[in-house]
């Protein structure tokens, strides 16, 4: 492939193909011009080392860029600054050379920032080329220790009390000391798993600046603390929540956290900065120097330049202000972004069960029960309005007769929420920490009735007396009505009698559900965001009926991120169509057409290196027409079979089938077996069948590869099109139909097409790598919409055939060529 020259040298470890260069000059320019862009870049075509070199250069640039414009600033304004003495107003000129002199100070404020930060980062390279820092040998504790061992450490009651003081710091931890950052601006790259994050890394360690440059690239990967956490008695709980409070509550007490001392924390972090590290090399070295690595990272947050962190950090805002992250003037590049739209989505949608709400009521109940009168008025107050709300929330979904759907303000009149503040509420389900203490308290309660059961029975009044020396007492359960409202705020309502779960149920108490509980709230304190409650009812099972919300505008959460950042930057091997990206989130914050960018790359294989068919008919000359009222013909089911049939006998190797359902799956195979089509394709390939679920639309084409000799030919059988039934999809096109049809219309037409571009790029891996793609189905060849919103290097080696002989034909010479070869 020819390779172009580029004006800038990114220094790319291996020579650049053109495709490469071309990506970094648009990720480039991206970032220098202060696009929203998206950018597509096919699997396979060096896209995470195209995004490393392309920014590491801009940052380099940016810095020298900054250093010369603010000489020129300070060397023009001192210039003014000298002319003013000729001035023969000297007042005049004393006042305006005060005014100068104020700017000249501002910028070199600026340009020792930036100064300082040149020479800090040279500091932490030399320092770590020089093999200054502790480098004992590393001892890896085994942590995997069951949550329950923690119990032996609860002797008293008092750790189970809740203690929360309103407009209290004390209770809020160190979570609210929001980091101070320094330097700017900031590279922030997302991706969705720490897998990805990992690999990203791992690239970036191979660039040159990496092992040559005299600077460290003071790059810092961001985790919660379930990842990097090492303290033995908070990490073996292996609970995100749980080992947030726990964490919380350490650093308000005398004995903090011994992995949390500033001398060790400093050290850490300037470990972390010195040289490219992943989780796992920063976990290590926490260990080693006995520092937190999760503090130790926010510390460097300060000083980072590239950020690495997941989807979650970045785009949950609660979570983005608890790292103390300031997006202003920064660059966002978010990796692996064709499923962005429904992961912000899924980041903000909840769902809870009748008998999780029924678990929790329950289990705060007892516990108000047990330690009311240790509770202060604040406490009490909060404890009761949870008893209401789960009350509501129960007493509606067990009256609701069918499944349906409610507006989220008409939910919170539904559930009688207008004399309790939401707000408040969460505030004091987050600070008080009453979920780990719930799940202290249950355990406590469970392990009594252990030792209840392993007692010889009583028989009569002393067995009866002696069960209530243990637990909260059924008859002050009872009276709890009376016993609350005595002592019950002005307009808090308490519950006339208080549910209880189907004692031969046998879930128990999870802290998470406390969570879920708050974060369904969350959903409903802000009634300006688009979002809908579903309700599923279970008419056998009250206990199975859920409330699910669901988030349906995504705008609403990716604002800030739009409005404060420099650039945003959308990547992903399979981001065609463009269109949902644009109206769904870039067009209803009001960014204008000349910000946004949109850009897909060609691949890095040659022309002849593959093949894409759309296949209109099958070999008996029947239409190949997959819409839902044929598919599931006999004859439709056949002429399929008997198309992969000759398939196999002329594609070598692997070949992968994508079917637009599970259950389409299933319904093929059993009628090829006893067609005995199945038998035949047995002869010519091994059959293999993925796992339920794992179809087109599912999560199962995403990072599986098919290289090489593993997928010589990708087929896919039909348009995977959404069932429109489903609630959360009829919800969303009822949504967008509001805005415009055409949206509603063209959101689903996407839907369907990203799932086909995400499939078909799994087989090309590499500049070498050959394959066929096969599109069965006449919709392929015949709708404009379909083709044109293929991806962009698919769509220029596509051809449709109306004659199967012609498409098996075309195919059959394609890898006798390659063979050839």
């Amino acid at each position: 492939m020819e390779n172009k020259k580029s004006e800038r040298n990114y220094e790319f470890p291996y020579e650049p193909y053109d495709i490469q260069i071309q990506l970094m000059d648009k990720i480039y320019d991206s970032i220098q011009n202060s696009k929203v862009s998206i950018i597509e870049s096919p699997t396979g075509t060096g896209k995470s080392l195209s995004i490393i070199c392309s920014v590491l250069k801009w940052i380099e640039d940016n810095k020298l860029g900054q250093i010369e414009t603010l000489n020129k600033q300070i060397s023009t304004l001192s210039l003014n600054h000298k002319s003013l003495n000729k001035d023969s107003d000297w007042v005049s000129a004393q006042l305006k050379q005060i005014s100068i002199q104020k700017e000249i100070n501002v910028f070199h404020q600026k340009l020792d920032v930036i100064n300082r930060h040149i020479t800090y980062s040279k500091e932490l390279k030399q320092n770590f080329k020089n093999n200054s820092f502790l480098n004992d040998n590393i001892k890896i504790i085994n942590t995997n220790k069951r949550s329950s061992d923690l119990l032996s450490d609860i002797t008293d009651d008092e750790e189970l009390i809740v203690n929360y003081l309103e407009n209290s710091d004390e209770s809020c931890g160190v979570e609210k000391n929001k980091t101070s950052e320094k330097y700017r601006p900031k590279i922030f790259y997302c991706s969705r798993t720490h897998s990805q994050l990992s690999q990203f890394i791992n690239e970036i360690k191979k660039t040159k600046k990496s092992i040559e440059y005299d600077q460290s690239l003071m790059l810092t990967p961001l985790s919660s603390r379930v990842n990097y956490c090492v303290n033995e008695k908070v990490n073996r709980f292996q609970n995100v929540n749980i080992i947030n409070e726990k964490c919380n509550d350490l650093q308000n007490t005398k004995n903090k956290c011994p992995m949390y001392k500033q001398a060790s924390l400093e050290q850490l972090k300037e470990r972390i900065l010195s040289s490219v590290q992943d989780l796992e090399d920063i976990v290590s070295t926490g260990k080693n120097l006995k520092a937190c690595p999760y503090y130790a990272s926010r510390l460097s947050l300060s000083d980072a330049e590239i950020v690495i962190l997941p989807y979650n950090i970045i785009f949950h805002k609660g979570t983005r202000e608890s790292f103390g992250i300031d997006l202003t003037d920064s660059i966002v590049i978010v990796d692996e972004a064709h499923n962005l739209l429904e992961t912000i989505s899924n980041i903000y949608s909840v769902q809870i069960r009748c008998g999780q709400l029924q678990i929790i009521m329950e289990l705060v109940t007892k516990y108000l029960t047990k330690y009311y009168s240790r509770f202060n008025p604040t406490n009490l107050m909060y404890l009761k309005q949870l008893i209401s709300i789960l009350k509501n929330m129960i007493n509606l979904m067990q009256q609701s007769k069918s499944n349906g759907t409610i507006d989220t303000l008409d939910f919170v009149l539904k559930l009688e929420l207008g004399h309790i503040n939401i707000y408040r509420l969460i505030k004091f389900i987050e600070d008080s920490h009453i979920a780990s203490k719930l799940y202290m308290f249950s355990n406590q309660v469970q392990s009594l009735d252990k030792d209840e059961q392993k007692k010889t029975k009583i028989s009569g009044t002393k067995a009866f007396l002696n069960k209530f020396k243990k637990i909260p007492s059924l008859v002050e359960e009872e009276n709890v009505e009376q016993k609350l409202k005595k002592k019950t705020p002005e307009n808090i309502s308490v519950p006339n009698k208080v549910n209880t779960i189907d004692k031969t149920q046998e879930e128990s108490f999870n802290s998470n559900m406390v969570y879920t509980f708050k974060e369904f709230l969350l959903a409903l304190k802000d009634y300006s965001i688009s979002g809908k409650i579903l309700i599923t009812v279970d008419q056998s099972n009250s206990s199975e009926t859920t409330l699910k919300y669901i988030l349906l505008n995504a705008s609403s959460h990716f604002k800030d991120i739009l409005t404060e950042c420099r650039s945003v930057i959308l990547c992903g091997g399979t981001m065609k169509p463009f269109e949902d990206y644009i109206q769904q989130l870039f067009k209803p914050l009001g960014i204008p057409d000349e910000r946004i960018l949109t850009f897909s790359c060609d691949h890095v294989i040659e022309k002849d290196n593959l093949i894409a068919i759309g296949c209109r008919n099958g070999p008996n000359n029947l239409e190949l027409n997959y819409t839902f009222s044929n598919r599931s013909s006999t004859r439709m089911i056949k002429e399929t079979g008997q198309t992969i049939l000759e398939y196999c006998q002329v594609i070598p190797k692997g070949i992968v089938l994508f079917f637009p359902s599970y259950d389409y799956v299933e319904f093929v195979l059993k009628q090829w077996e006893t067609m005995g089509i199945l038998d035949q394709i047995a002869k010519c390939k091994r059959v293999f069948k993925e796992p339920k679920k794992s179809s087109l639309t599912s999560m199962m084409s995403e990072g599986i590869n098919f290289s090489d000799d593993l997928g010589r030919g990708v087929i896919v059988i039909g348009l995977p099109y959404a069932n429109k039934s489903s609630p959360d999809l009829r919800e969303k096109m009822s949504y967008f139909e509001s805005i415009s049809t055409n949206l509603a219309n063209e959101y689903y037409e996407n839907l369907c097409m990203r799932a086909v571009n995400q499939s078909i790029g799994r087989s090309i891996r590499h500049k070498n790598d050959y394959a066929a793609i096969i599109l069965l189905d006449s919709r392929y060849c015949t709708k404009t919409n379909v083709k044109n919103k293929l991806s962009d290097w698919i769509k220029s080696r596509y051809i449709t055939c109306d004659k199967f002989s012609i498409a098996i034909s075309q195919t059959k010479s394609f890898f006798e060529r390659k063979i050839q070869i």
